[in-house]
């Protein structure tokens, strides 16, 4: 009996690559019947992710890791001896591997809670598409287990590790509670659209998007639950927010001292949290001497992500020792299993 998986993710292949990997819902059927008769696998799991493209398969075959790379290269078209970006493990390795992979910490991003769901979600397409036998069924919910033990036992998931993650974070810190709060975010590019993702989690106020493109602005304002106001009225909305994030790729700030000066006058000393995302910044530097302005910059922000990713990575090192322990257990266990049923043959 052997256990065995090969694949591809954001560490070995560009996107491009991995997007011409993916196989769709509707053809997983077929594509595991393929695995099955070409690979000699009695058992399949495939899982594809905007990160990953792997195929987790138990079955009598000697070599089942090298049975797999090839049926998954001619179900592609492609030559076995040109898949430099493919990698595969074996036994007790595979075992370790697939822990890992659910635990997040394989993932892009350590510690992040999505990947859990979408191995889930694979596992049972596959078991209702008579894909996996005791073997497999055994493995993954063992793994289920082990990820949700991983993540309670170590604070993988605990810091933020991105800008935007942060901004948000200090935002909602630094004001208390977020019901009856408005946020006005300059900006709706990358960094804009990230950040307002972030906030919107958790913020229980208005939030206003502007942007030198109405028609983005009005895409990211729909998708958080916020309302565009024009550039030109930015001043009179300076008077009523709590917070004001720039996004913008501007070359020159648009918050300058005097303008922040005759907003917080408006305002009858109301304070006002300012977060700069921009680079080039989009606020003057001086703006932080003001009283009655909080100023917080990208690189501020950036030593708290370079911080919090130390921390994540011990946690990450202490989760993959704890992987490999509990991988061990459940291989030693599923090796004990006296039958792999024959599986989906398409």
């Amino acid at each position: 009996m052997n256990f065995a998986l090969i694949g591809v993710n954001h560490k070995t292949a560009p996107i491009e690559k991995r997007e011409t990997l993916a196989v769709p819902t509707s053809a997983l059927a077929d594509f595991i019947g393929r695995m099955v008769l070409s690979a000699g696998a009695a058992q399949v799991v495939p899982l594809f992710t905007c990160n990953r493209a792997e195929i987790y398969a138990a079955g009598s075959q000697e070599d089942l890791a090298g049975s797999l790379a090839r049926g998954f290269a001619r179900y592609h078209s492609l030559d076995p001896a040109d898949t430099p970006w493919l990698y595969s493990y074996e036994g007790l390795a595979a075992v370790e591997h697939l822990f890992s992979v659910s635990a997040s910490l394989d993932s892009m991003v350590v510690g992040e809670p999505q990947i859990l769901s979408q191995v889930k979600s694979s596992y049972f397409v596959a078991k209702e598409l008579g894909a996996t036998g005791k073997f497999l069924n055994f493995v993954f919910q063992k793994c289920f287990k082990a990820a949700k033990e991983i993540r309670t036992k170590t604070a993988i998931a605990r810091n933020r590790v991105s800008v935007a993650s942060v901004a948000a974070g200090l935002a909602c810190e630094t004001l208390g509670g977020m019901d009856g709060r408005t946020a006005l975010i300059v900006g709706s590019g990358k960094v804009g659209s990230a950040f307002a993702a972030h906030l919107a989690d958790t913020w229980g106020g208005r939030i206003y998007v502007a942007s030198r493109s109405w028609a983005r602005a009005e895409e990211l304002a729909h998708r958080v639950g916020g309302e565009v106001v024009p550039l030109h009225t930015l001043d009179e909305h300076f008077d009523e927010v709590d917070l004001v994030v720039g996004c913008t790729s501007a070359k020159e700030p648009f918050l300058h001292r005097e303008r922040c000066r005759a907003a917080l006058e408006r305002r009858g000393g109301k304070p006002l949290l300012v977060i700069d995302l921009g680079v080039p910044r989009n606020v003057a530097p001086e703006v932080g001497s003001l009283e009655g302005i909080h100023l917080y910059n990208i690189d501020q922000l950036e030593e708290v992500v370079t911080r919090n990713r130390g921390c994540r990575e011990e946690q990450a090192r202490r989760g993959r020792e704890m992987a490999a322990g509990l991988a061990k257990k459940a291989f030693e266990k599923a090796m004990q299993l006296d039958e792999i049923p024959s599986g989906a043959t398409g």
